[in-house]
């Protein structure tokens, strides 16, 4: 009955052209910055300098639209990779929000669904992810960008964000892979 509460809603909005998103707007996919050769669960220097460089790309890509929130792939225990947090920790630092490390590798596909479930707070902002390259094609595609190839990242790659455009109802309209210009 929700659902149908909440379609019944989206109509009635849309007739009226007021823009409803019932999903993020924009979703920002990174892969966590380059590791250091010292420790395997930490960010390198050139690492750390990506990642301070990563929020003036965010707010570039990301306009007026307001940051919704930031999810990184957490540590299942102190010898886990610390990379995807510690590649945002500037990002987060710059809109105040606290990054989301709920989900360990291998869960993106949880991570995405709670992003999906949270109707209402994220509905028409931006997140931004973080996350190992094993999983972040599977990422796109549990936002729903299929594409006619399968999508993985380059595990040599550090310097690309994907971006996912969504419509009103949370369908992905446009992807883009950018250069990070870093």
């Amino acid at each position: 009955m929700k659902a149908f509460k909440i379609a019944v809603l989206v109509l009635l909005f849309s007739l009226q052209g007021i823009s409803v998103f019932a999903q993020p707007r924009i979703v920002l996919v990174f892969r966590h910055a380059e590791e250091s050769k010292n420790s395997g669960v930490h960010l390198s220097d050139r690492g750390f300098a990506r990642a301070r460089a990563i929020p003036g790309l965010v707010e570039k890509l990301i306009g007026t639209i307001p940051m919704g929130a930031i999810y990184a792939q957490g540590a299942r225990n102190s010898d886990s990779s610390r990379r995807s947090p510690e590649t945002l920790e500037p990002t987060a630092n710059r809109y105040s929000l606290t990054i989301n490390t709920t989900y360990e590798k291998w869960d993106a596909k949880k991570m995405v669904k709670a992003v999906k479930n949270r109707y209402g707070e994220l509905t028409g902002k931006a997140v931004v992810i973080a996350w190992g390259s094993d999983e972040l094609g599977d990422i796109t595609r549990q936002f729903g960008y299929e594409p006619k190839k399968v999508l993985e990242w380059n595990k040599r790659a550090y310097n690309r964000v994907w971006v996912l455009h969504m419509d009103e109802s949370g369908r992905v309209v446009k992807f883009s892979d950018l250069a990070q210009g870093f």
